[in-house]
């Protein structure tokens, strides 16, 4: 039997005498703050008179029945990216021990939700291709997908550079290693080269969706730039399952390209479009610009007709160029220029004509007198007709008196 020590307890007792029959009725209530670790235990309730043989307490047992909500525990193996099966399995544990399972969720960082299951004890994650099994976490190692957009970076004659890629590692990798053109690279005590590490928020697509993720900055600094070291560089990361590698092309950051196919696309009264095709940004972010004038003067009015980063698909672009007189030739041209403060030559003048309003009310003027005169000439026609009819009858009636 167990003996419980409550806490917060109180007890009353009434009693009630019934006088034509001299009994009394006794009612003792307990009231005590409940707990789950109670379930399952007993409540003694004793009592005795003076008719109670050999003086003993009579017993009564109650079984207590509390109800609580359930603690859950999450258990699953530890996989790798090389394991199709995966499970994931629930326990609840809470009285009265039967469970509705609400769906199962993958969430992420800030708990973002990317995606759901439908709810039961065990979960069996899909089966997807290996190298997208990183996604369902586990043990992992894995370049993330803004570092594979960096396959190409920059850098200039004579400066330092920072080349760099983002990791997520699960357990954390143990050791990593960059190599020049094949060739490993000493870093320490060195003054030419510098690795670092560092905990990251790096961006991936999970399940379709972009989301952050904790993961590690892998940075090698190249300092005074040679022309000798625009190779290929590459990162070994170690972490007890086979070795992830990852090369990036380091390439001399240069003058953008001229814009190309600079053309008009269409025009207005007091506008048109133009549209061009970018070229590189020679390894920056770069900026497009416009320059228009009316033909004849001198003066150049500018514009910013947008930005391309340097990992950003080309597309072709348009930009419409406003608040411009009605009917004028204007002159334009334009360039690129990168955050390097480096800019491409200007394309070749290209001369658009905007609508003028004069020419169609003039239009509309001379369509509307031809119309007239038109009209004039049908019914002049049609009355000299109408006469000559005329006249020939009266000429027939002539005759017939005559006659």
């Amino acid at each position: 039997m167990v003996k419980l020590i409550l806490q917060h307890m109180q007890q009353i007792t009434t009693i009630l005498n019934d006088p034509t029959t001299d009994t009394y009725s006794v009612t003792s209530t307990l009231t005590y703050s409940m707990h789950r670790i109670y379930n399952g235990k007993y409540m003694i309730c004793g009592a005795r008179n003076e008719a109670t043989l050999n003086k003993e307490v009579v017993l009564r047992l109650k079984t207590l029945n509390i109800t609580y909500a359930p603690d859950i525990t999450v258990n699953s193996s530890t996989y790798t990216q090389n394991d199709a099966i995966r499970k994931v399995i629930c326990n609840p544990s809470g009285n009265p021990n039967i469970y509705t399972y609400h769906k199962w969720q993958t969430q992420v960082r800030y708990g973002e939700i990317i995606r759901e299951f439908n709810g039961n004890k065990t979960l069996t994650l899909p089966d997807v291709p290996v190298l997208l099994r990183y996604q369902d976490s586990g043990t992992q190692l894995v370049f993330t997908s803004d570092t594979i957009d960096r396959v190409k970076q920059f850098g200039e004659i004579h400066k330092t550079v920072d080349i760099y890629i983002n990791v997520i590692s699960y357990p954390k990798f143990t050791s990593f290693v960059w190599a020049r053109d094949g060739t490993s690279i000493k870093t320490q005590n060195s003054a030419k080269y510098q690795s670092s590490s560092s905990p990251t928020i790096v961006k991936d697509t999970i399940h379709g969706r972009e989301v952050q993720l904790y993961g590690y900055n892998k940075t090698l600094t190249i300092h005074d730039l040679k022309a000798e070291d625009f190779v290929n560089y590459t990162v070994t990361l170690k972490s007890g399952f086979p070795d992830v590698k990852f090369t990036i092309v380091l390439e001399s950051a240069s003058v953008p390209d001229t814009p190309g196919n600079f053309s008009q696309r269409d025009s207005a009264f007091t506008s048109f479009t133009v549209q061009w095709d970018p070229g590189s940004g020679g390894g920056y972010k770069q900026t497009f610009y416009i320059q228009y004038r009316v033909q004849g003067s001198s003066e150049w009015t500018i514009v910013s007709a947008g930005e391309e980063d340097i990992n950003e698909q080309r597309r072709r672009r348009t930009y419409e160029v406003r608040n411009l007189q009605e009917g004028k030739a204007y002159e334009l041209r334009m360039y690129a220029e990168n955050t390097a403060m480096k800019r491409s030559n200007f394309t070749d003048v290209l001369i658009v004509f905007t609508k003028s309003s004069v020419s169609t009310t003039s239009s509309a003027v001379i369509g509307a007198v031809v119309g007239v005169v038109v009209t004039l000439v049908i019914v002049c026609a049609s009355f000299i007709v109408i006469l000559l009819i005329k006249r020939s009858q009266g000429k027939i009636l002539s005759k017939a008196n005559i006659g």
